[in-house]
């Protein structure tokens, strides 16, 4: 059974349904702080799937909350005033997006886990596609996920604000890739503000380090 996972999944990606589609995945869990970005994603994916052939047994899975390396309960989601499906929507406040906006931002209580209480409480073990996207907590999550429970064969986050805004000149970012690359990962940068690492699931050592 093939599982996708996309954090911060605001109000759903074509790209994402694609993937989802071409491949078959069997269960797709869609997360996101902001309540009212998230239905919107519910319905654009429904919009999508419409007219497809879904010949496989697959799950939706939609889910309001956080997802951080706080420990609270819960947490305030800042989301920019007049714009109640911005992809912008943040934990932290003084994030540019957030202290920038036109009209302020107006702050509400959201419920707070961890990435691994996620996997957890979904009893997932092996995540085949793992997306964050949530406006400088990607950090924190990476940094967070137990790898020696969870095998996850491909991640995408966001570097640019690893260690705050334009933060990604950062020897903890370059510690997480060495992590990744001895771990058997091809790592590379994916868009102008991702990384994506994908398992190499047929590694090879060669050890014959003799020269002819």
């Amino acid at each position: 059974m093939s599982c996708l996972v996309q954090i911060g999944c605001c109000v759903g990606d074509e790209y994402i349904f694609k993937l989802i589609h071409n491949n078959k995945i069997n269960t797709c869990i869609f997360i996101d702080a902001n309540v009212s970005a998230l239905e919107k994603c519910r319905e654009n994916q429904d919009d999508f799937f419409r007219d497809k052939n879904v010949d496989w047994d697959v799950k939706f899975e939609y889910i309001n909350c956080a997802v951080s390396d706080s420990k609270l309960d819960e947490i305030e989601l800042n989301i920019p005033t007049g714009d109640i499906h911005s992809a912008h929507s943040s934990i932290f406040s003084d994030f540019p997006t957030i202290s920038d906006a036109k009209n302020g931002f107006d702050a509400v209580k959201v419920k707070n886990f961890s990435i691994n209480d996620i996997f957890e409480n979904y009893g997932l073990t092996l995540i085949d596609y793992l997306f964050i996207d949530v406006e400088g907590c990607d950090k924190g999550i990476v940094s967070n996920i137990n790898w020696d429970k969870y095998n996850i064969l491909n991640i995408k986050f966001e570097f640019t604000h690893w260690d705050g805004y334009q933060g990604f000149n950062s020897e903890h970012l370059r510690h997480v890739i060495f992590f990744l690359l001895m771990n058997k990962y091809k790592v590379y940068q994916s868009s102008a503000t991702d990384l994506t690492a994908s398992r190499i699931l047929n590694w090879y050592e060669n050890y014959n380090d003799e020269k002819d």
